[in-house]
Formats: C-alpha cells, structure tokens, sequence
C-alpha cells in the first residue's frame, strides 16, 4: 500500500532526524556529517518519489471523476433537451435532472475527494495493531483489597517553592 510506504518513510526521516539532532557533536566531531546528509537525501528522495507517484494516482482518479461526471449531466441535459424539443415533457425537466443528477453524483466526489483521508486512516489503524500485538496481551493484574477511606500521614513536611519555613509539618 503506497500511503503506508510513505508513512513507514516519514516516520523513518523523522527518527533520522532526530538521531542527528540528539548526536550532533558527535556526528561532527567524527566526520560523519557527510554520511547523515546521504542518509538524509536517499531517504528524503524515495520519499518524494512515493509522493508523486501517489499524487499522480490522486490526479487520475479525480479527473477521470469529474470527467465521467461532466459527461453524465451533459447526457442528462442532452435528453431532457431532446424530450423537451420532442414535446414529450416540459423545460422544467431538465432543471430537475440536473439538480438530482448533482444530489446523486455528490457523495461518489466527496468519497473521492476523501480518499487519501481514509487511506491514511486505514494504514494508521493497520500501524496501531501491529504495535499492540507486538506488545501482547497485558499481564494479570494482582487484585489489591479495597481502599478503607483512611489515610495517615507521618513524618511530612511541606515547604512552598522558594520559602524556608514549613507550611505543613506532620511530626515524625
């Protein structure tokens, strides 16, 4: 899956990132400065490639969209205006087939045009089981008594921030 690939490659840029800023005197100090930039651009460049491509296919679908879309209302115009001509319904027809071929056509654009959102989603959602099955089920859990609503307090002193003198003092 493409936006999977492109978020395993952003989240890999930003941990390279993030290594390099966390070591940065080090990286200097032993020359490796020239690695990490390579580093940087190999994966930087494979991600912008996955990016156009994913682009490319955002692009093609949506015009193919509007074009089929265009090409519907356009046919539904053609034949309200052909009945029309014919005398075989009123004007009023083509105004209503282009109003609930608009109603119609709408939720297939907006479910287009949300694909990308839903992808992600999806490929977060698959992201997310994998890291709670890497992490198994939790252990058992000890069963600890009920609280009794009690609490003693021994040895406490409370000192504010800046202040010398105790505000709180439970002896010891």
């Amino acid at each position: 899956n493409s936006v999977s690939v492109i978020a395993e490659l952003t989240q890999g840029r930003s941990q390279l990132i993030e290594r390099k800023r966390r070591n940065a005197e080090t990286v200097q100090s032993l020359g490796m400065r020239s690695r990490f930039a390579k580093m940087f651009l190999d994966i930087n460049g494979r991600l912008s490639a996955k990016q156009a491509q994913v682009n490319e296919t955002v692009i093609v679908v949506s015009t193919s969209s509007k074009t089929m879309r265009m090409f519907i209302q356009s046919a539904l115009l053609t034949v309200g205006a052909w009945l029309v001509i014919d005398g075989q319904v009123s004007g009023g027809v083509i105004f209503a087939s282009s109003i609930l071929a608009g109603r119609a056509l709408a939720p297939i654009d907006q479910a287009i045009s949300q694909w990308r959102n839903f992808s992600m989603a999806r490929t977060s959602w698959s992201r997310l089981n994998k890291s709670l099955d890497r992490f198994g089920e939790p252990e058992s859990r000890i069963l600890l008594p009920r609280p009794k609503g009690q609490l003693e307090l021994t040895g406490v002193t409370v000192v504010p921030p800046g202040q010398q003198i105790p505000t709180v003092q439970i002896g010891r």
